[in-house]
């Protein structure tokens, strides 16, 4: 053993002593070469009495690896051939998430991966989280039974949830006998600053832990990865790699499942694959799931389009009502309820035509979610739903959806009753039973929130701490963010103000972590709003600033509680308030201006804008004004739904001052007591204490809140927007380029127009969102439709097509609001794209896009990517219509040459063979005689004359001559098989070449040639019909002919070139033999004769 592995046998040696009490190690070899790891663990296995087990993965780049590989896969080698029985004890002694059991199993088992009930959104994070913690249990379990020594080489080309579950066995120092042993080359480096950044982070890591042994630094090389594609050949290579990602999906390694289905995707585009419909729809739904799971509503949306459309055209209702509803998803995580619920009642409406009971159960799940964040529905009707869906869950045995909308009932806001109690409860307990910890934090911090609607504030507080211990324990940083801005905000409610900025702090240390920059938004909100009623306005506007900043970066219209007309009302009344009027009216009129609006029933948005008017108006001393106002704004204070009474103290404040501003103290002190009352009602001190000084003076000193004062590092949130922008702005992109590489795959394939254009229209319609597509061309000078695909209904698309041409539109967006030419076209779509096909300046057709969807428009920068589509595509289908025309040409070519070569081999007469081809048949037949495969080894030439043809000539002219000799002719095709070759050979003298007869075959056609000819009684009728007069054929003038036949064979002596003369010769013998009879010439007796 030489010292390099000895050291490092002693180290895993020693490391191997730790595991056998129950601790599991990892350690992290940058090595040169595998082959001493290998040494050491065979070496210390040799050493061990124990039945230990080792397992080797060598992990290479750019290869597809199946879900949290190779970790899964140590546990599906060690299932093997298990028992049904047996897996599904394994998996429940090894107290593998309840929810997930069914995913492990099948996978163990080798069958697709698929899982009954669906993974709520919500819960993707926690999700991944038990994954990994069910893997690690089933190592843990396996470990107690055999010790376990696991070699990964290669670890820098793990797949990222592969190494996430690598970092959360290094964090969670869990219990097992389990040994890992990594090794790697730490100076690799990816060609993607994505991918490089999160390897070397991780390198970094594992450093900081003392993990990494950097045995051989020097001699590691420098490694560089190079640009690769998965390995794709064949349409089952590409099914292989679907049937992966199906597998990486279920279990929720997103990164994985992305990357492999845009790979199957382009390769099917790209190649022109024609799946299954199952498999086909599968991909689809796929893209669009996972897009949607990774937050790319927009990609997914895409993907949904297309899988509807396919699903349309064939009728498919089921899967119809099924995409409407994962796209009614998107839109409420868009934030446009609208929309989501006007497609979960489609979605419901066909998946009650069809009487499908789960899909019912998914679109009523759907509406819950909207209506929980919509509020339009009155509260009877939604109680009648809300017991439809509970039903629907425990008929279809839907536990984690029942426990979950259980436990955050509907009359949570307006009216909690007994019965929402007692579904409250029974949704804790279902969470607690089936260990869903995720679920039992969120129901303990909605009954904090249910105990603070219904005012039982003591019971607030050790609810929302259950809450974010539960959370703690997950380690979730964005969760604890939600449970941290729960917290801030439940003292905000309360008129506590440092322990709400407390909170709101611990929030932002959270997000720091994560990085989610719509929460980080969000809590700089809170903290505005937090800081402006504390009467800290400088610092309220230092955050609302900052908030604004991420918004403009970020192109963000509002936030997913605040609207833009929200945020810019607090903006605005912060200013006012701090005596910046114009400023303020800035506000107020960017409000006006660019018509924003405020979320529908959000009264607190309501509320701050008239405030903001009614204290513009009070500094412009136009009190009447300003009077009204603040009416306006008590209105919205004093509404019973969504409950903003906390701002009451505020709003009574600034309302008192503009009438003592007037000198009306007797209704300042009135407003000034109301606010008291309010105060009191509320148990709020600091406002109580300022009114009262307001009222009385000195004897009420103003009370102060000693903030720390210390704003947040907004830096590196500034930093990361434009990070997140530019990453955003990266992926369009690349998009972009791959829908070109992918067009240019199309059109470089294309062989038929119309395959071209239904494919390049695909291709179109799976990356933009596209509700309206059509390409119209130019023939016959008339504009043809070559393909449409239209979701909106009532639509005249030709319609529109023509105002777009009489117009003389050039490449264009259109917004059918603001451009009057188009206005009649507004009910039914909001933009219209239009884009030219001209081919050297003449028009030859266009696209047509349109869209009824105000959010999801066409951007500029896309058109001008699908005009370079059009120019490809024009190109393309100039290139197939000269392709076509030279095709025609060639195909007229060939035609005329095989006319032309018919006219020189073909008597004109009588159209069969002349002379010449007679005699280029005989050297074909010269050659093949002598090749050694020749499979006809004789043949013969039967050399006919016509008897008394002269007399016809001579009597009726040669019109009936030539009648008949195209009705000998006639004969012996009829006589004739279709291998014999048959020619004139001049005047009334005719050849056939038969091959593979026999003397006795030579007969057989001899004598039913003559007796055919006997039966036409010399053609009389012919030449009667002809001549239209009735004819006399004397005895001796009877059409009749004379046949030579020479035999030809491998033992003939003669020369082949000799047999026509031969044959020739035994036809005169014939002739002269009587004329109507046939003479066979043979070598061994000259003649022959046989007679009729």
């Amino acid at each position: 053993m030489n010292s390099s592995t000895e050291l490092i046998t002693k180290i895993i040696e020693n490391l191997w002593n730790q595991v056998l009490e129950g601790n599991t190690k990892l350690t992290f070899l940058n090595v040169s070469s595998t082959d001493i790891i290998e040494e050491a663990v065979n070496n210390l296995i040799k050493k061990e009495d124990l039945k230990v087990k080792s397992y080797s993965f060598d992990l290479v780049e750019d290869e597809v690896n199946p879900p949290f590989y190779p970790y899964l896969q140590l546990v599906k080698d060690y299932i093997g051939e298990n028992s049904q029985t047996d897996l599904d004890n394994f998996l429940k002694e090894s107290d593998v998430y309840y929810f997930q059991r069914e995913v492990f199993s099948k996978y163990l088992k080798g069958l697709p991966s698929s899982r009954y009930e669906e993974i709520l959104f919500e819960e993707l994070d926690y999700e991944f989280y038990e994954f990994n913690c069910s893997i690690y249990k089933m190592l843990a379990k396996i470990s107690h039974i055999n010790p376990l020594i696991v070699v990964v080489n290669n670890i820098q080309f793990i797949k990222p949830s592969s190494l996430f579950f690598t970092k959360f066995i290094i964090k969670k120092a869990l219990e097992g006998k389990i040994l890992f042993i990594f090794t790697l080359n730490r100076n690799f480096n990816y060609l993607s600053e994505e991918k490089n950044e999160e390897l070397h982070d991780f390198i970094n890591y594992i450093h900081s832990k003392q993990l990494l042994l950097d045995y051989s630094l020097d001699s590691t090389p420098i490694m560089q990865s190079t640009i690769k594609s998965y390995k794709l050949n064949t349409k089952e290579d590409l099914e292989i790699l679907i049937s992966t990602s199906r597998d990486c999906f279920y279990f929720l390694n997103l990164a994985e499942c992305k990357e492999y289905l845009l790979e199957a995707y382009n390769f099917k585009i790209q190649q022109n694959i024609i799946l299954e419909e199952e498999t086909y729809c599968e991909l689809l739904k796929l893209l669009g799931d996972v897009h949607t799971f990774l937050y790319e509503y927009d990609s997914a949306l895409i993907f949904y389009n297309s899988l509807l459309s396919h699903g349309q055209n064939r009728n498919n209702l089921k899967l119809i009502s099924d995409v409407l509803r994962k796209m009614g998803l998107i839109y409420l995580k868009k934030d446009d309820i609208d929309t989501a619920e006007k497609l979960g009642n489609q979605s419901l409406k066909i998946a009650q035509s069809i009487k499908d009971k789960l899909q019912i159960f998914y679109a009523y799940l759907l509406l819950f979610f909207t209506e929980d964040k919509g509020r339009s529905s009155s509260l009877s009707q939604w109680r009648e739903t809300y017991q439809v869906l509970i039903k629907l869950s425990k008929d279809l045995k839907m536990i984690n959806t029942l426990s979950c909308y259980c436990s955050n009932p509907y009359g949570l806001y307006s009216q909690y009753t007994h019965e929402n109690e007692v579904l409250h409860n029974y949704g804790i307990k279902l969470a607690e039973q089936y260990g869903n910890t995720y679920r039992l934090a969120s129901a303990y911090q909605t009954k904090g929130l249910v105990n603070s609607v219904q005012g039982k504030y003591e019971e607030v507080l050790p609810y929302y701490i259950k809450s974010k211990d539960l959370k703690e324990k997950l380690g979730n940083k964005l969760e604890l963010s939600f449970s941290y801005n729960a917290l801030g905000f439940y003292y905000y409610l309360r008129g506590e103000y440092i322990l709400a900025q407390e909170n709101y702090e611990k929030a932002l240390q959270c997000l720091k972590v994560v990085r989610n920059q719509h929460e980080i938004a969000m809590t700089f909100y809170n903290i505005a709003a937090d800081y402006f009623f504390a009467f800290k306005n400088d610092l309220s506007l230092t955050y609302l600033n900052k908030l604004l900043t991420l918004m403009s970066i970020l192109k963000w219209k509002g936030l997913k509680y605040h609207s833009g007309h929200g945020i810019y009302s607090l903006m605005g009344v912060v200013l006012a308030s701090s005596g910046d009027i114009p400023k303020a009216y800035e506000y107020l009129s960017k409000i006006k201006f660019q018509d924003l609006k405020p979320y529908p029933k959000k009264n607190e948005e309501y509320f701050l804008f008239e405030l903001l008017q009614a204290l513009i108006y009070k500094a412009e001393e136009r009190y009447d004004v300003a009077d009204k106002h603040f009416q306006e704004a008590l209105v919205y204070l004093k509404k019973k739904n969504d409950v903003i009474i906390y701002m009451g103290p505020r709003f009574y404040y600034e309302y008192g001052l503009m009438y003592k501003e007037m000198n009306n103290s007797k209704k300042a002190i009135e407003l000034f007591n109301e606010g008291i009352d309010l105060c009191e009602e509320l148990d709020y001190i600091f406002y109580k204490d300022i009114l009262l000084n307001q009222i009385y003076g000195d004897a009420y000193p103003l009370p102060e809140l000693n903030f720390n004062n210390k704003t947040f590092d907004f830096d590196w949130t500034i930093g990361a927007a434009r990070l997140e922008m530019n990453l955003t702005k990266l992926h369009k992109r690349i998009t972009e380029i791959n829908f070109l590489n992918n067009l240019q795959g199309i059109i470089s394939k294309a062989t038929e127009k119309q395959k071209l254009i239904d494919s390049v229209m695909e291709l179109i319609n799976t990356n933009f969102y596209l509700e309206v597509s059509g390409l119209y061309l130019l023939e016959d000078d008339s504009i043809q439709c070559q393909h449409l695909n239209n979701k909106v209904a009532n639509l005249d698309t030709d319609h529109m097509l023509k105002t777009l041409i009489d117009n003389n539109s050039d490449k264009t967006l259109i917004n059918t609001s603001i451009h009057e030419e188009y206005k009649e076209f507004s009910p039914y779509v909001s933009y219209i794209a239009y884009i030219p096909l001209m081919s050297k300046n003449t028009f030859i057709g266009s696209l047509l896009l349109a869209n009824k969807n105000e959010d999801m428009p066409l951007s500029y920068n896309d058109i001008q990517i699908l005009s370079i589509a059009c120019k490809q595509l024009t190109v393309a289908l100039e290139k197939l219509k000269r392709e076509s025309e030279i095709i025609i040409k060639n195909q007229e070519l060939r035609k005329a040459n095989e006319e032309l070569l018919r006219a020189a081999t073909t008597d004109s007469l009588t159209k069969l063979y002349n002379r010449q081809a007679l005699h280029k048949r005989l050297d074909e037949e010269k050659e093949k005689f002598h090749s050694a495969c020749y499979k006809n080894p004789s043949f013969l030439i039967l050399f006919i004359d016509l008897d008394n043809l002269k007399y016809y000539n001579d009597t009726y002219g040669h019109q009936v001559g030539d009648l008949i000799l195209i009705k000998f002719s006639e004969i012996l095709k009829a006589s004739s098989s279709q291998e014999d070759f048959i020619a004139r050979y001049g005047g009334d003298e005719f050849v056939i070449l038969s091959s593979g007869r026999d003397r006795d075959g030579a007969v057989r056609l001899c004598r039913k040639i003559q007796e055919a000819i006997v039966k036409k009684d010399s053609f009389k009728e012919d030449i009667q019909n002809s001549l239209n007069i009735k004819i006399y054929i004397p005895a001796d003038k009877k059409i009749s002919c004379s046949i030579g036949v020479c035999q030809y064979d491998s033992n003939s002596s003669i020369n082949i070139d000799c047999l026509i003369g031969l044959a020739d010769n035994a036809m005169y013998q014939a002739k002269r033999s009587g004329k109507n009879q046939f003479v066979i010439w043979s070598e061994k007796d000259l003649l022959d004769r046989n007679s009729l």
